[in-house]
């Protein structure tokens, strides 16, 4: 490889480094002015083969302590304190956006976000920005934030600031107790992004849930009922560092009777997706209570039902999924409306 020659250069007062190689050819270099005779501080605006192998070396050698060569310039600002503070803002289940003030006259900024379980590295990733947007997070994981001042004079960085973030483990949601009978009745819920798998606890009411059967599914066939029983069921997820919140729900078995609502192909919602108004329709008299719940579990309205069809009316409701609950003497059905 060629090895190309200067002497009595001036590298001082560039913006990041005073010294970048763009290509494999290696440099050797006498008598240049630096601004200091730190060869730690040199080494640090040289970017060459020790930054990437692809590249050539730059070597230097005698060097210039008198500036003779260089114009007379004012020396580049000290570097810059590090932003004094951090902001985390969860976008999503697996993103944030992390912000902090901008330091007056920096010249860049330097980021890492790494699990707080693995070592932090030596240094980061260079913005120009006063923020960055952190992707491929995972749920119930913590890691550590740190952001640092570019400077363009030694020591060229300033101290890093850092701070955890924690992504949160998110409950489930559409939550439902559905195909209730004597014996036995089946429970779902929406996969949760993230989830290493989930934990459902079942019990004759009251009763507070405590460690419960873990699983992968989202989807619980419940045996082994009691017939006329009251039983609480809840669900939380698991992540890979914590847990979330439990989310319950209580049903009612079958009495040991003919069941009067049997099945869900005994109830019809129509229209379904729904502007607000939809119809409830029995395939019989059957006198039952009907319920809705919003995503979040709160009761949107109750009314009975005594006929075979009944009018019910979310004109004002938000967009989103509901669950209708029927409940007669004999079952509990739920069933979703979606409201657009």
């Amino acid at each position: 490889t060629n090895m190309l020659f200067g002497y009595n250069n001036c590298y001082i007062k560039n913006n990041i480094y005073n010294y970048r190689s763009y290509s494999n050819v290696n440099r050797n270099s006498v008598g240049d002015y630096w601004g200091t005779t730190s060869t730690a501080s040199i080494d640090s605006t040289i970017y060459d083969y020790y930054d990437d192998p692809a590249l050539g070396k730059f070597n230097y050698t005698s060097i210039n302590t008198t500036g003779n060569y260089c114009a007379i310039v004012s020396p580049p600002p000290p570097c810059y304190p590090h932003p004094d503070s951090l902001m985390a803002n969860i976008t999503s289940p697996t993103s944030a956006t992390i912000v902090w003030p901008a330091v007056s006259g920096a010249y860049a900024y330097e980021y890492y976000i790494v699990p707080l379980s693995t070592t932090a590295p030596a240094s980061g990733t260079i913005t120009f920005d006063t923020f960055f947007n952190a992707a491929n997070l995972i749920q119930g994981q913590k890691y550590q934030v740190c952001v640092r001042t570019r400077c363009q004079a030694s020591p060229f960085y300033s101290a890093w600031i850092c701070d955890t973030l924690t992504i949160p483990c998110n409950a489930p949601t559409n939550f439902i107790i559905y195909n209730v009978h004597m014996f036995n009745a089946t429970a779902s819920w929406d996969t949760v992004a993230g989830a290493i798998g989930y934990e459902y606890y079942i019990a004759v009411h009251p009763s507070t849930p405590s460690l419960g059967t873990v699983t992968t599914n989202h989807s619980i066939y419940i045996t082994g009922l009691n017939p006329n029983t009251t039983y609480d069921f809840c669900v939380r997820t698991r992540c890979i560092n914590s847990v979330s919140p439990w989310i319950c729900d209580t049903f009612h078995t079958a009495s040991t009777g003919i069941n009067s609502i049997t099945k869900d192909d005994d109830i019809h919602i129509y229209p379904n997706p729904s502007k607000g108004t939809f119809n409830i329709s029995l395939s019989n008299n059957s006198h039952a209570t009907i319920t809705v719940f919003d995503m979040t579990g709160r009761m949107v309205t109750k009314k009975p039902m005594s006929t075979t069809n009944e009018i019910i009316s979310l004109d004002h409701a938000a967009k989103g999924v509901y669950t209708v609950r029927i409940l007669t003497d004999g079952a509990v059905i739920n069933k979703r409306i979606v409201i657009e």
